[in-house]
């Protein structure tokens, strides 16, 4: 049985966080967007810059099933 949207995207929050402090970042938090809200993104990942400044990256969740999904479609 495929997974919901809302799994998938709770899957995606500890992967990216993981994926930011392996990369040397301090993550100050990440957040999965509440249900049904439309501003482009579902988890946002805040975390402190090389020179010590917040940079915010939004990511937008897509768990495809159905059809193979093509690199040029991305």
């Amino acid at each position: 049985m495929p997974i919901t949207g809302s799994d998938f995207e709770n899957l995606v929050k500890p992967f990216f966080k993981a994926i930011f402090e392996k990369m040397g970042f301090l993550v100050i938090q990440v957040r999965k967007k509440d249900s049904g809200t439309q501003n482009g993104f579902d988890v946002s990942v805040l975390f402190l810059d090389d020179n010590e400044q917040e940079r915010e990256f939004f990511i937008e969740c897509k768990y495809y099933t159905t059809a193979k999904l093509e690199w040029s479609e991305i």
